[in-house]
C-alpha cells in the first residue's frame, strides 16, 4: 500500500501496520499525488483540503474530521504569552503552516482580526499557550468512491475515532 504524507508523517501506531501490509509514504506536491493516485500508484492522499470538483482526475474526498488549532512554545515562552492572550502574540516568535492552505488562511485572518501581525518561527520543546478560534480540516482522498482496501478502510476509521472524535 501507498500512501502520500505531509512533510512530518509518523506511521506509528498506525491500525494499517497491524496486518500484514507494505506501507510506503511519499511527499510530493498535490499535483503529482493526486495524478499518481489517478493512475493507482498510491492508494491514499491525506489533506487538509478537499479535491478540487474542476481537478482533471477522478478521485473522491472521505472527510476524515477537524480539530482546533492551538498555539504552542516553549514552557518559559508559553508561561510570558499566556499573559494578555492573543495580543501577546505581536512580535513573538512563530511557525505558521505552509503557505495558501486553509489553516494558514484562517490564522491570517485571525491574526488580522487581533492585530497580530508577525509570523513566528519554529520553538523546541513546546507548550500549549492557547486556542485560536480556527478549525482545520482534513480529508482522505482515494480513487475509490466507497472505501476497499483494509488499510485504508483502518487508517480513515482510526484517524475519525482517534484523532476527531
Amino acid at each position: 500500500m501507498k500512501i502520500a504524507a505531509g512533510a512530518r508523517s509518523r506511521a506509528g501506531g498506525t491500525p494499517a501496520l497491524a496486518s500484514r501490509v507494505h506501507l510506503v509514504c511519499v511527499e510530493d506536491t498535490r499535483e503529482r499525488l493526486f495524478a499518481e493516485l489517478a493512475v493507482h500508484t498510491l492508494d491514499l492522499v491525506p489533506s487538509d483540503l478537499p479535491l478540487d470538483p474542476s481537478a482533471p482526475i477522478r478521485a473522491f474526498d472521505h472527510a476524515l474530521g477537524e480539530c482546533d488549532a492551538d498555539i504552542f512554545g516553549s514552557p518559559r515562552l508559553a508561561r510570558k504569552l499566556r499573559r494578555g492572550f492573543p495580543r501577546s502574540l505581536d512580535r513573538a516568535p512563530f511557525i505558521l503552516p505552509r503557505e495558501h492552505g486553509p489553516l494558514r488562511r484562517g490564522l491570517e485572518r485571525w491574526f488580522e482580526a487581533t492585530e497580530v501581525r508577525r509570523e513566528i518561527c519554529r520553538q523546541y520543546d513546546l507548550v500549549r499557550v492557547g486556542r485560536v478560534p480556527v478549525r482545520a480540516r482534513f480529508y482522505a482522498i482515494s480513487a475509490e468512491r466507497r472505501l476497499k482496501h483494509p488499510a485504508v478502510i483502518a487508517i480513515t476509521e482510526s484517524a475519525r475515532r482517534e484523532l476527531f472524535s
